[in-house]
C-alpha cells in the first residue's frame, strides 16, 4: 500500500473537502488546543478554513482538521489532527520530535504567508504523534465526520501479545466490520505519549454517529443489533486494557466536512 516516494501524494484525510477523498492516514499527530477565550468559534473556523485551503495547494501528503468537541472531557474545546499519508511525510516536514519544520517544509509554509501558523492558539497540550497499527493491510481505511478519541493502557507485558492479536485476528472486523463505524488502533512514536496506544472510534456520519449513541453517550437498540456479531471479539480486546481505560475521551466532529 505503501507508496515508493514520498512526493507522490496519496490523498490524505482531506485534500479536498469532498466526501471522495476521506482517508485515515498512517501518521496521525493529535494535539489538544487551548484557544484564546475572547476569540469567537467563527473567526477560528474561518481562519481554519484559510489555512487549510493554503494547504492543499503548497503541501504534498500532509493535512490536517481541526476537531470540535461535543461530548466528553473537552466539550467545545478545540483538537489539531495533524495528517500525513505515509510517516515518510511526517519525517520530510518535521525531521525530529518537538514540531520542528524542515527547512523544505517551513519554505513552504512562508509560500502560504501564514507563517505564525493557527491563530488564536495559547497553548498546546498532549502533542503526539501515532502511527496507524496494521496499515499496510488495510485496504481502503475510512475517515469520517465523527471521531472518537479514546486513550486505553494496556495491562503490563500485554503488549506483544495484543499487537499480535490486533494484526492476525482482529484487524479487519475493526475496519469495517460495523457499519458506518471503524476503529483504529494507532501507537505513539513521539511526543508526550510515546509508547502509548490511541484508540479512534470514527463514524462516516454526524447522523450515525446520533443513531448510535445517545447524548450521555449510552448504546441506542440500532448500534446494539449492529455491534452484536462482533460484541465476543470487543469483549476479548477490552480484557487487555487497564481498568478505567476509556474514562479520558472526547467526542469530536470535523470542522468543514
Amino acid at each position: 500500500m505503501k507508496k515508493a516516494s514520498i512526493f507522490t501524494s496519496v490523498v490524505l484525510l482531506l485534500v479536498s473537502t469532498t466526501l471522495s477523498a476521506q482517508y485515515m492516514p498512517e501518521c496521525l499527530a493529535i494535539a489538544e488546543l487551548e484557544m484564546d477565550p475572547l476569540i469567537r468559534d467563527v473567526a477560528i473556523h474561518n481562519s481554519y478554513e484559510e489555512i487549510h485551503q493554503q494547504i492543499i495547494k503548497e503541501f504534498n501528503g500532509y493535512n490536517f482538521y481541526l476537531l470540535q468537541g461535543i461530548r466528553g472531557e473537552r466539550p467545545d474545546k478545540y483538537t489539531l489532527a495533524m495528517c500525513f499519508d505515509l510517516v515518510e511525510f511526517r519525517d520530510y516536514y518535521y525531521p525530529t520530535a518537538g514540531g520542528n519544520l524542515s527547512k523544505s517544509g517551513m519554505d513552504k509554509w512562508k509560500m502560504t504567508g501564514l507563517v505564525q501558523g493557527m491563530p488564536y492558539v495559547k497553548e498546546t497540550k498532549r502533542h503526539t504523534d501515532y502511527i496507524l497499527m496494521g496499515f499496510d493491510a488495510l485496504v481502503n481505511p475510512q475517515f469520517g465526520e465523527v471521531v472518537a478519541i479514546r486513550y486505553p493502557e494496556i495491562k503490563p507485558d500485554q503488549e506483544a501479545e495484543f499487537e499480535r492479536r490486533l494484526m492476525e485476528e482482529w484487524l479487519e472486523d475493526l475496519h469495517k466490520g460495523i457499519e458506518g463505524l471503524s476503529m483504529y488502533f494507532l501507537k505513539a512514536d513521539r511526543g508526550e505519549r510515546k509508547g502509548k496506544y490511541l484508540m479512534l472510534l470514527v463514524f462516516d456520519t454526524y447522523k450515525r454517529y446520533r443513531d448510535y449513541w445517545t447524548d450521555e453517550g449510552q448504546s441506542t437498540p440500532l448500534y446494539q443489533g449492529v455491534i452484536e456479531p462482533h460484541l465476543e471479539m470487543i469483549e476479548t480486546i477490552s480484557t487487555y486494557f487497564e481498568e478505567g481505560a476509556f474514562d479520558s475521551y472526547t467526542d469530536y466532529i470535523a470542522l468543514r466536512w
